[in-house]
């Protein structure tokens, strides 16, 4: 059986200088341009066999791959983490054309073991999938998956806290260091001068 493809809107123009940013490889409920409805545990199975990675592509070419998906699923759908490989000259490429918000898709590459359609024979509930990988393209489909661009901007913020943190704890420990040598060399300086009065 051939893979199916479908496609994901990416908002992803603050996606960060490193590559990475956060989105949605597919929603749970929501019927998308090719009629399809993907339901709350269809990939489940994969998961567990893939070890929730699969590779990013170039445009569903399997000879370039560009980086790697972390994915997990929550109430919404399949969440995935993106980090593209700027070592690669596809990676830097789709990196600048995200960035710049010259392209805004993602497509998944995927099979589909367990489905039905409704009585219309139009929309079809997808209920069991097998995905291969997910790929950085041009043209979207379903218009309600994108980057959580505000998830990429608070771990932005919290690398920043953080970093000040540890800044902040070094300072107070050669702070703390710094008077712990004093009070040792005041202490060393009061026994000194009680030893030569006792004697």
């Amino acid at each position: 059986m051939d893979l199916e493809r479908k496609f994901l809107d990416v908002k992803a123009e603050d996606i960060n200088d490193e590559g990475e940013f956060f989105g949605y490889a597919s929603i749970y409920g929501n019927e998308d341009l090719g009629g399809d409805i993907i339901v709350k545990g269809a990939f489940t199975k994969t998961l567990e066999q893939r070890k929730g990675e699969v590779p990013m592509l170039w445009q569903h070419d399997m000879k370039v791959p560009i980086g790697k998906f972390l994915l997990e699923d929550d109430e919404k759908g399949l969440r995935a983490f993106g980090k593209i490989n700027l070592k690669t000259e596809k990676g830097r490429e789709a990196h600048a054309l995200l960035k710049n918000g010259d392209i805004k898709g993602l497509s998944i590459g995927y099979r589909a073991n367990d489905f039905e359609y409704d009585k219309d024979g139009w929309t079809r509930t997808l209920k069991e999938l097998d995905l291969f990988e997910v790929s950085v393209v041009t043209f979207p489909m379903n218009t309600e998956a994108n980057v959580d661009l505000a998830t990429v901007k608070a771990n932005e913020e919290d690398k920043v806290k953080q970093e000040q943190a540890k800044k902040e704890q070094e300072q107070k420990h050669q702070e703390e260091q710094t008077l712990v040598e004093i009070n040792a060399k005041l202490n060393e300086l009061i026994l000194a001068e009680y030893l030569r009065n006792f004697n």
